[in-house]
């Protein structure tokens, strides 16, 4: 795109066409490079966050802001049920982080005029935050694959992507405590459940 910017017969239409793909190649290396730097921080455990008893509907709320706009250009619906107020043993921005890989995951394999909800289900011990879609799905036999560095399902191999967002949100979870799990949703689509500890008390300091 660059080499071709330079041309000087370029019309300006086209010229402006090129500036705009090389504007969402460049976001895409962006985001692609940070990814890379904290799966490889986070393997490495170069990078340690202090998790906290704090309100997960402040990382809910951030993860929604990130992807409104995408989805708002897929005309897709994105509702809260059963979500409130409630204390949770993780790091708003890292938790965050988790979301909005699901939520994007959601959006982008969502077809246009369709739903993402986001619930919350309480446990003795956990909480299940989920989002469910009524995208393409995850096949049975990929559901525990779909965690894994660099996998892609046989469904989405011909979309974009790089199969990092679901490892990256895997390796996250685990240092907040937590894990990830994903069913197909009823009626077609995928669930997405994010489990993370109830509050806590803080251990003591030695």
């Amino acid at each position: 795109y660059v080499e071709m910017l330079c041309r000087q017969e370029l019309p300006e239409g086209r010229r402006q066409d090129f500036l705009e793909k090389l504007r969402r190649q460049t976001e895409k290396i962006d985001w692609l490079t940070a990814s890379l730097f904290k799966m490889v921080k986070l393997e490495q455990g170069v990078i340690s966050f202090r998790e906290e008893n704090a309100d997960i509907c402040a990382a809910v709320r951030i993860a929604v802001s990130a992807v409104y706009e995408k989805a708002e250009k897929k005309d897709i619906a994105i509702e809260a049920e059963d979500l409130r107020e409630t204390r949770l043993w993780h790091n708003s921005e890292w938790t965050a982080e988790i979301l909005v890989n699901l939520l994007e995951n959601a959006v982008k394999y969502s077809p246009p005029h369709s739903k993402i909800k986001i619930g919350l289900q309480r446990y003795e011990t956990y909480s299940r935050i989920l989002v469910t879609d009524q995208g393409i799905g995850v096949r049975r036999d990929e559901q525990s694959l779909v965690f894994q560095r660099f996998y892609r399902g046989k469904e989405v191999r011909a979309r974009e992507g790089a199969g990092i967002g679901l490892y990256l949100s895997r390796l996250i979870a685990e240092q907040e405590k937590g894990y990830l799990t994903v069913e197909p949703a009823p009626g077609g689509g995928s669930c997405f459940s994010l489990f993370l500890q109830n509050c806590k008390n803080p251990a003591p300091a030695l």
